[in-house]
Order: structure tokens, then C-alpha cells, then sequence
């Protein structure tokens, strides 16, 4: 099976807010693992915004779903 890669186009500015191009989905701990996805990925660890969950960068994301924040 192959996993396909989240490409982010040259012409893309990057995040309004922080302007970094890469991005990251929060798959924390066991505890606490929103799933949301948020800037970020230029450092070996990510804190999370949305739930605070801080852990290290581990993985390529395999899938996202797009809907409403909650």
C-alpha cells in the first residue's frame, strides 16, 4: 500500500500567523489525542494548539478528513 504525500505548492506563503509551510496532526499520547491538524513540524517536538498535547514528531501523516472545528 502506498501512502500518498501531502505536497504544499511553492507558491503557498505559508501560515498567515507563524508562516510555516509544514504541517502537523496531533497524535500525541494515548490520553490525549485530538487529531487536529496544525502548523508546525520545523522542530522534533510539537505542542499541540488545540489540545496541548506536547510529543516528539515520529510519523508522516496517513490520513486526513476535513469537517468544522470543534
Amino acid at each position: 500500500m502506498t501512502t500518498p504525500n501531502i505536497v504544499v505548492d511553492d507558491t503557498y506563503p505559508g501560515c498567515p500567523y507563524c508562516e510555516q509551510k509544514s504541517f502537523v496532526k496531533c497524535g500525541g499520547s494515548l490520553f490525549s489525542r485530538c487529531n487536529k491538524v496544525s502548523c508546525g513540524g520545523e522542530q522534533d517536538t510539537h505542542t499541540c494548539p488545540w489540545c496541548g498535547t506536547k510529543a516528539q514528531i515520529s510519523c508522516y501523516i496517513e490520513n486526513l478528513s476535513a469537517g468544522k472545528d470543534l
